[in-house]
């Protein structure tokens, strides 16, 4: 049963997807294909909330089952991300420009990037938000060491995650629009779980008010149009 929704957001973890569906009014639940999914109302928009689960596999059909309930105007990416620089702290949100699959062999297939007007724009739209110039890697291995953080710092990375570039790939192919608002967890160091855990209430309400500002934006009509191309990283 399609039910048309104009902002879907994926997210992967049970503590993600409470604190995400929490600023919805109106709320309902109902399961699809095999996941939780609430449904509710946010800045006169329709939302819905997916649970995909952890890792690529999980996240594309997570996103590919809300595509194809929903079919929303916009696909948000979200959820938690590592840093992988001394810039990020805890609790900066991160709106991606770049992405990279790190686990892929094919170069160029690797990385999406959205187009440079697109960028600009959303800079200027979220920039008392987020930071908006982020290139995150998606990689199912886990970077735990600061030695290793600072190392993929070294090639270009600010942040670290398990799903976005799945996310990303799966709404290019069906032609959603799509962005990632991630907000960070744990620091550049050697303290990922210490960090993950101990300020998990502070950084869910910063992610919560940049997915707000993100409902804003599209129910003014002045999101820039998402195009997002394979390419070299930058």
């Amino acid at each position: 049963m399609t039910q048309q929704t104009e902002l879907g957001i994926v997210v992967a973890l049970r503590p993600e997807w409470e604190a995400v569906s929490s600023m919805l009014d109106a709320a309902s639940e109902r399961e699809v294909v095999g996941r939780q999914v609430r449904f509710g109302c946010l800045s006169d928009l329709s939302v819905a909330v997916i649970r995909a689960g952890f890792g690529k596999t999980m996240a594309a059909g997570g996103a590919q089952a809300l595509i194809d309930c929903c079919r929303p105007r916009l696909l948000v990416d979200s959820g938690t991300a590592g840093a992988l620089t001394d810039r990020l702290d805890i609790g900066d949100v991160v709106l991606s420009r770049q992405v990279t699959d790190g686990d892929l062999a094919v170069d160029w297939a690797r990385t999406l990037a959205l187009d440079e007007e697109a960028a600009e724009g959303l800079g200027a739209l979220f920039a008392q938000t987020c930071q908006t110039n982020g290139r995150m890697l998606t990689t199912e291995h886990t970077v735990r060491s600061a030695a290793e953080r600072a190392r993929l710092a070294g090639e270009g990375f600010d942040s670290v995650d398990w799903e976005t570039f799945a996310v990303i790939k799966t709404a290019q192919v069906n032609e959603v629009p799509c962005l990632s608002v991630r907000v960070i967890s744990d620091r550049a160091d050697d303290q990922v779980a210490v960090d993950f855990m101990g300020q998990a209430v502070q950084y869910y309400e910063r992610l919560v008010a940049a997915l707000r500002r993100t409902a804003d934006i599209l129910s003014s009509g002045s999101l820039p149009d998402l195009v997002w191309r394979h390419g070299s990283r930058q």
